[in-house]
């Protein structure tokens, strides 16, 4: 006869599908995760892209700086100058190729006084924000700050199917004691 262990059996099946839970939530957010070197590889190719728009073939684009959790920084071998709409387009085209983010801000400072020259936004809620598209930006010396803005990465719907074992067990059990 199973009906003295059925609070028990329900009680172990709760904690059980929690725990396939917990476990399922911990690998979507690991799978999410962007290795740093593929990042590196991206961030290159927008410093690359910018001085070939810049008709320029023979600098390099410096190491890139993780300057924060999600934040780097790009800079090159000597001064460069170009269109405001170059680095706006370089930047969405190349991260509508990779993986890396769907929501960004991108500062770019100049080097001296590390004030922000131009800054804009992509964001997948609100879409672009660029104010400062068309500008000429004389040759000077330049590094490109960007932001990648990480979605949540908890989605609170798991926390539900957390909880709902949870209260039906408990109150199947405060009916038994």
């Amino acid at each position: 006869n199973f009906a003295p262990m059925r609070p028990f059996i329900l009680f172990g099946s709760s904690v059980m599908v929690i725990g396939m839970l917990i476990a399922a939530v911990a690998f979507i957010s690991k799978k999410s995760e962007i290795p740093e070197k593929h990042v590196e590889v991206v961030l290159r190719t927008i410093g690359h892209q910018l001085l070939l728009s810049a008709k320029d073939s023979t600098s390099r684009v410096l190491p890139v700086i993780k300057s924060a959790e999600n934040t780097y920084q790009v800079s090159f071998q000597h001064k460069v100058g170009f269109l405001s709409d170059s680095l706006i387009n370089i930047v969405q085209r190349t991260f509508q190729k990779s993986p890396l983010a769907e929501n960004y801000i991108v500062n770019l400072r100049n080097c001296e006084q590390k004030e922000t020259v131009l800054a804009f936004e992509m964001n997948s809620k609100t879409g672009e924000l660029s104010p400062c598209r068309g500008r000429t930006l004389e040759v000077g010396c330049y590094t490109i700050e960007i932001e990648l803005l990480r979605a949540n990465a908890f989605n609170f719907r798991w926390l539900w199917l957390l909880i709902i074992p949870l209260i039906v067990a408990g109150f199947y059990l405060k009916g038994k004691f």
